[in-house]
C-alpha cells in the first residue's frame, strides 16, 4: 500500500480532524507545530550526540539515551495537546514522572557543573549549541502553550502539569547544552556587554 502525501486539491489553510475543518492559524496549531520543531531538532542533536557519548562514562547522561527519552516526552505532550484540542477523553499525558525525569536529571547535572553566575554564549561545542537552540525552541513551546492552555474550556489541572513539563524541557536542555561543553572541556564564554 502506498502513502498518500498529498491529494493534490489542496487544503485552503484547513486541517480536517474526525470530519470537522480547523484552521492552520489557530494557536493550536503554532503550538504542535513548535513542538513538532523541537522534536525534529532534537533528532538533529541525537545523531550529533555519537561522538560525545563515546567520551561519557556515566551511563545515566549519555546523550543518545537522554534525547531519546525526551522526544519521546514530546510526543506524549503534542497527543495530551491534541486531545484537549478536539474533545478526546483519553490518551497519553504529561504526568508528573516525566517532570521528574527532568528535575532529576537537572539535579544530576548540576552537581556535576561549576556553579553558574553569569549568563552563557551558546556556542562551544556543536552538541551544546544545537542543545542549546532546542531550548529555545523549548521556550517557545511553553509559550504557545500558556496561549492554548488561556483559549481552551476543557483545560485540567493536568495541563498545569504539560506547562510546568515545558518549563523544565527548557531548563534540562539548558543544562544538558553546559555539561557537554563541560565534558569537553570546553570554557563557558560569558557576554563582555561592551
Amino acid at each position: 500500500m502506498k502513502t498518500e502525501f498529498f491529494t493534490g486539491k489542496g487544503d485552503k489553510g484547513k486541517s480536517a480532524v474526525g470530519g470537522k475543518k480547523f484552521s492552520k492559524g489557530e494557536v493550536f496549531f503554532e503550538l504542535i507545530g513548535v513542538l513538532d520543531e523541537l522534536n525534529s531538532w532534537l533528532g538533529v542533536c541525537r545523531a550529533t550526540a555519537g561522538d560525545f557519548d563515546r567520551k561519557e562514562k556515566n551511563s545515566g547522561l549519555r546523550a543518545i539515551i537522554v534525547i531519546s527519552r525526551l522526544q519521546d516526552f514530546i510526543f506524549v505532550a503534542q497527543a495530551e495537546f491534541a486531545a484537549r484540542r478536539f474533545g478526546y477523553k483519553n490518551g497519553p499525558k504529561i504526568s508528573r514522572e516525566h517532570t521528574d525525569f527532568l528535575e532529576a536529571l537537572i539535579s544530576r547535572i548540576d552537581g556535576k557543573l561549576p556553579p553558574l553566575r553569569k549568563f552563557v554564549i551558546s556556542g562551544g561545542s556543536k552538541l551544546s549549541a544545537q542543545l542549546d537552540f532546542a531550548r529555545t525552541l523549548a521556550r517557545r513551546a511553553e509559550r504557545e502553550a500558556v496561549k492554548f492552555a488561556a483559549k481552551q474550556k476543557n483545560m485540567s489541572s493536568g495541563s498545569a502539569e504539560a506547562l510546568q513539563f515545558l518549563n523544565r524541557l527548557s531548563s534540562a536542555l539548558f543544562a544538558l547544552a553546559r555539561y557537554v561543553n563541560f565534558r569537553l572541556k570546553i570554557k563557558e564564554l560569558n557576554p563582555s556587554y561592551e
